[in-house]
C-alpha cells in the first residue's frame, strides 16, 4: 500500500461509473447490479475520505465529491448512488465543520471528451445533449475543474454543504 502523504489539503472524491441497466432478470441479479454500483460509486468515497480525515488540514481542508446530475433526475441505480453521496455530503460537512474544513459536491451534466457512456458522442448524440441544455453547449471538461478549483481554493471557505450544479441548465430541461 502507498504511503499516505502527512497531510491532506484537498481532496477530491472522483471514482464511479455508470453501471449496466438491469431491464429484466431475478431479484438476485438486479441486487447484485445495485451493489456493484455502490461498490463503484460510494464506498471509494467514502473509504478514502474516512481514510485521510485524520490529516485533513484543519482549518482550510477541503473535501469536492464528483456527483451526477441523474442524482437529481433519476437513472436507475447510478442515479441512486450518486444521491447517496450527495445525502453523504451533508453529513460529512457537519463533521468537518468544527474543525474549520468544508465537503462540497459538484454535479455536473454530460460533459464531452470523457468516456463515461462507453466512447466518444456521435455528432447526432452530441446535438441531443446541446439541445437538452439552456446555454445551447455541452460541458467540457475544464467547466468541471474550474467549479472544483473555486471550492478548493480560499474564497469557498464559507461554502460548506452545498452541491455545485454544472450542466449547463440541463437539469432546468427543454
Amino acid at each position: 500500500m502507498p504511503e499516505l502523504p502527512e497531510r491532506v489539503d484537498v481532496l477530491v472524491n472522483n471514482a464511479g461509473g455508470r453501471g449496466t441497466p438491469v431491464a429484466e432478470g431475478s431479484l438476485k441479479e438486479v441486487a447484485e447490479r445495485w451493489r456493484k454500483d455502490f461498490d463503484t460509486n460510494v464506498l471509494p468515497a467514502v473509504l478514502l475520505t474516512e481514510a485521510l480525515l485524520p490529516r485533513l488540514a484543519s482549518p482550510g481542508g477541503r473535501v469536492i465529491t464528483i456527483s451526477s446530475v441523474a442524482a437529481l433526475r433519476g437513472n436507475g441505480a447510478y442515479g441512486a448512488m450518486k444521491a447517496a453521496l450527495q445525502a453523504w455530503n451533508h453529513t460529512l460537512a457537519g463533521q468537518l465543520g468544527p474543525r474549520g474544513a468544508t465537503a462540497n459536491v459538484v454535479v455536473p451534466g454530460y460533459v464531452a471528451g470523457t468516456e463515461l457512456f462507453g466512447g466518444p458522442a456521435t455528432e447526432e448524440e452530441l446535438a441531443r445533449r446541446r439541445a437538452q441544455t439552456l446555454v445551447g453547449r455541452v460541458g467540457e471538461p475544464e467547466d468541471v475543474a474550474a467549479a472544483v478549483a473555486f471550492l478548493a481554493g480560499p474564497d469557498a471557505g464559507y461554502v460548506t454543504g452545498e452541491f455545485l450544479n454544472v450542466n449547463g441548465g440541463t437539469l432546468l430541461g427543454r
